[in-house]
């Protein structure tokens, strides 16, 4: 698999450097939607890199918003996502149980891709679908509306089990929560 996805980044990178016509030049894919160039932040690990421990608190720092909590409500509904595609979004509800990085809380929501309306259903293979009345640990960071939106895609929600312990990252929240902040 990497060595197909760095095949063609290399091919992609030879043609936006080959092609002189801006219609025809070709970006590479990014791994992480941006949020408005004003406000956009580096991804800080490379693309398609596995789920550890050590990466998890690298998208954690990066984040602008870094909580626990259990999902209250999820709306789906079709519109448009950054970059103007049609898309099923939902608006997540979550009642917020511990604060790891940035404001303050009760409560809160943001917006992430993939949904359900009726019979349709958008997944996105990067992020995990969400369950209401499930806990996880949530990466949060405003677009250019200030809207909150899910951050580092299959790094963005991971399920919190009962005893405050990440399960995929093999660690719980007081070291997560002392290692993002160091």
């Amino acid at each position: 698999m990497f060595r197909i996805n760095f095949l063609l980044f290399m091919l992609v990178g030879w043609l936006s450097i080959n092609c002189s016509s801006e219609q025809t030049k070709v970006q590479p894919p990014r791994d992480e939607p941006q949020r408005g160039l004003e406000q956009a932040k580096p991804f800080p690990i490379r693309p398609g890199s596995s789920l550890t421990t050590e990466n998890w608190i690298l998208v954690a720092q990066a984040a602008e918003r870094t909580v626990a909590g259990t999902v209250k409500d999820i709306h789906s509904y079709y519109g448009k996502n950054e970059h103007g595609f049609d898309l099923i979004l939902s608006d997540v509800k979550v009642d917020v149980s511990s604060v790891l990085k940035g404001e303050q809380a009760k409560d809160l929501s943001f917006t992430m891709e993939g949904g359900t309306i009726g019979d349709t259903t958008l997944s996105v293979s990067s992020v995990m679908p969400l369950k209401k009345g499930a806990t996880y640990v949530f990466l949060l960071s405003s677009d250019q509306e200030g809207r909150l939106r899910l951050f580092g895609t299959n790094f963005g929600a991971l399920p919190l089990e009962k005893d405050a312990r990440v399960q995929a990252l093999n660690t719980d929240l007081i070291k997560l929560q002392q290692a993002i902040r160091r």
